[in-house]
């Protein structure tokens, strides 16, 4: 089993904190055990549970410019449509699911002219949105691997036969191409095996309206297709753990699942992989064993928050006592970034902070209001643990005045960021959570920046989310109203039945990634406008 050996973290393995009162409130000389967290995590790995979700509809795509992405569907009833219709090599078969669920495709292929003298070859592509299949031959020009395009080339030898993708989707629309078959095919049972911890949807609150209940079921088929042997942040790509992600899906099954022991196997996850130098990945791999991804130092200062917050809503304090340290140690190990009370990112090291998908941001001031927010939780949480939190309380006062000393403008009443004096959404946002701004001070600034055409706004729900706490922190209802209908409303109104990675209302294509068949259209941190409802 990996990560055997426990970890004893000493004064030689973190970088010596340069202001006592940190030194003071984490404990040193500790000694973590990730073997003891790994087999706690397993304990508490689901059993997926399956089901079948046929194929309801056949597509044509057509060019549309009023639609999103350019492409509209035509639907046809699936059962008449295929019993008079055969295939033959250069066809193309498009059907359409119910609804978005993560599994495997499987179908049944027989000859269609009572003989079989050679293999059939298809190309399978099962798809999140539309677009996905009608560009699919388009040069990639990606920056992540383009192995993630979720197309698969089968042979079937022998006829009739039963096709299987043996590989997981995340699919609502598939597409098949009949690259070779012999003479021509009949095509029948097209269906997903669907699998994830939940089957069903739970139900909207009676109380809620047409338009919020259409919220709440894109947001809970979100939550329910990430939510597999691990809380994934997207079950299309990536597949697999992050602390970002985890956070705000944790938030959603409080109010909807409530899979408790889920979050937990999360946050021990993640403890089974901690660095040598104690500090906390981005994310973890679950397969084929369990292991640390890429480095992102806020993600590792929000491990407190999910802690905190989980232990607050499941009542369950043992994982509090198990990760306390674990999670006071993030703040340690980052102390580096920390100079004079206020957090410097490296320019080399600025791809380690993730805080949203945005090259022009800069990202101190978020970063440190996230710091800020994040110690307020290990604070809480401390107190609920019954353990001392007066050298944390300091710690923290000397964050927030650095806080206003360092990064507010007393004449716009707005957190300046960098030595641009960039002004962004970002930074409010943090700096609001972070308790550096009042509510009071917090809703002028995010109003002033709402009147800022050159401010640095958001680009995907990850940091729409966090905007919207904050309007909740501020008591600003309207604009919470306002932003689910702009915001997630738009997405259901260009057919979603669950939430994407990335959504800019004005540029359809758009992809952190350069190429939009990469982005994730069922992702978990956008998952989350139920939590507002």
């Amino acid at each position: 089993m990996a990560h055997s050996t426990p970890i004893r973290l000493t004064e030689q393995t973190i970088v010596p904190a340069s202001f006592a009162l940190l030194k003071m409130a984490v404990p040193q000389n500790l000694s973590f055990n990730r073997n003891a967290w790994l087999v706690r995590a397993e304990t508490l790995k689901p059993v997926l549970k399956h089901w079948r979700v046929d194929a309801a509809w056949a597509v044509s795509p057509m060019e549309d410019q009023n639609a999103w992405q350019g492409v509209r569907l035509k639907r046809t009833p699936l059962q008449p449509f295929l019993a008079e219709r055969s295939f033959r090599t250069g066809d193309t078969l498009m059907v359409e699911l119910p609804e978005t669920v993560v599994g495997r495709f499987r179908c049944r292929l027989d000859y269609a002219d009572g003989y079989a003298d050679s293999p059939a070859r298809i190309r399978v592509t099962c798809g999140e949105m539309p677009a996905e299949l009608t560009h699919i031959d388009d040069p990639f020009t990606g920056i992540l691997n383009r192995a993630w395009l979720p197309a698969e080339t089968i042979t079937v030898d022998d006829l009739p036969a039963p096709l299987e993708v043996s590989r997981r989707h995340s699919c609502r629309y598939i597409r098949l191409d009949f690259i070779g078959v012999p003479g021509s095919l009949k095509v029948r049972d097209l269906h997903i095996l669907a699998e994830g911890a939940e089957e069903h949807l739970p139900p909207p609150p009676t109380h809620l309206s047409p338009f919020q209940r259409q919220l709440h079921d894109a947001s809970v088929r979100t939550l329910r297709n990430c939510m597999q042997t691990c809380l994934e942040d997207g079950p299309k790509r990536d597949r697999r753990l992050w602390t970002g992600d985890l956070r705000l899906q944790a938030m959603l099954n409080r109010l909807t699942y409530r899979r408790f022991d889920l979050v937990e196997r999360c946050l021990y996850l993640l403890a089974a992989n901690v660095t040598a130098n104690g500090e906390l990945p981005g994310c973890v791999f679950e397969r084929p064993c369990p292991r640390p991804g890429c480095m992102m130092h806020d993600y590792a200062l929000l491990f407190a928050v999910v802690l905190e917050e989980h232990c607050r809503w499941s009542g369950n304090l043992r994982v509090g006592e198990d990760l306390f340290e674990l999670a006071a140690c993030q703040f340690e190990s980052l102390v580096r970034f920390v100079k004079d009370g206020v957090f410097h990112i490296p320019p080399e090291e600025q791809a380690d902070f993730f805080i949203v998908h945005c090259p022009a941001l800069d990202k101190q001031a978020s970063m440190h209001g996230l710091a800020l927010c994040s110690l307020h939780a290990l604070i809480r949480l401390a107190k609920r643990l019954n353990r001392p939190t007066a050298n944390l309380q300091k710690l923290a006062k000397q964050w927030h005045d650095a806080a206003r000393q360092h990064f507010l403008n007393p004449s716009t009443g707005l957190m300046e960021s960098g030595a641009s004096r960039q002004i962004s959404c970002a930074s409010q946002v943090w700096m609001i959570l972070g308790g550096a701004l009042s509510p009071e001070e917090g809703l002028r600034a995010l109003h002033t920046v709402e009147q800022m055409p050159d401010a640095i706004r958001p680009t995907t729900p990850y940091m729409m989310h966090y905007l919207l706490e904050a309007y909740a922190l501020c008591g600003d209802r309207q604009h919470i109203t306002e932003l689910l209908d702009a915001y997630w409303g738009g997405m259901l109104r260009h057919g979603a039945d669950t939430f994407w990675e990335c959504y800019v209302p004005t540029k359809p294509l758009f992809s952190p990634y350069q190429d939009f068949r990469l982005n994730s259209s069922c992702h978990a941190w956008s998952a989350t406008p139920v939590c507002f409802l």
